[in-house]
């Protein structure tokens, strides 16, 4: 199968544009296996990874205008490939990340380990289903209301204070939600996560709690 794909780029005094690739593809291929193929090539093709199947969440960009992990996605015909949108971009397909987890450590929100802990602990089925997170911040990127200057933390930042506070072995805190925001993000429901977490029940606990 031979695909065309189109990757948004930064550099210079170009500022963003389109650049086209031709590709021949044998068997089924993800989208982060053909941006593997086309770095190879290119070098100078930037976008995140770690894992390379599902679990780091770094591989998030917008596959054909939607929100995706590049790891998740596969290849089907021709593809247009560019950043998250609503986040800063530091090069070509990768965005700046560190903004966000500057906010959890404002919170003190500690991020939970990404399995249960082990012994004699009762874990709610929400808690484990919260798991499933891998902060590939797609949730943000289909958030109406999200923006980087914003005083609205975003899908994320519930998800991960209703992991906080459903996790047995970090102390309760206090919770830095205001319930006009959950109410509106409970309003919404646009926002959309790969992986299923379950955005709305995260948002209907905090809510119960507030």
């Amino acid at each position: 199968m031979k695909i065309n794909v189109r990757i948004r780029r930064t550099g210079g005094s170009r500022g963003s544009y389109l650049q086209s690739y031709s590709l021949g593809l044998e068997g089924n291929r993800t989208v982060l296996g053909v941006l593997l193929e086309i770095q190879a090539a290119d070098p100078s093709l930037v976008f995140r990874y770690g894992c390379r199947f599902k679990h780091c969440g770094l591989c998030g960009i917008t596959i054909n205008s939607r929100p995706y992990p590049a790891c998740l996605a596969e290849v089907r015909g021709d593809l247009e490939l560019a950043p998250l949108e609503r986040l800063p971009v530091t090069a070509d397909l990768a965005v700046e990340r560190r903004f966000y987890y500057e906010l959890f450590r404002k919170h003190e929100v500690a991020l939970p380990p990404s399995e249960p802990p082990e012994g004699n602990f009762a874990l709610s089925s929400l808690y484990r289903q919260l798991l499933s997170c891998t902060e590939c911040f797609c949730c943000l990127a289909t958030c109406p209301r999200f923006e980087l200057q914003g005083s609205f933390p975003g899908p994320l930042f519930f998800v991960k204070v209703a992991q906080a506070l459903l996790n047995p072995l970090k102390p309760k805190l206090k919770l830095p939600i205001t319930r006009k925001d959950l109410e509106q993000c409970l309003d919404c429901r646009r926002c959309r996560c790969p992986y299923g977490v379950p955005i709305t029940n995260a948002v209907q606990y905090l809510l119960s709690i507030s």
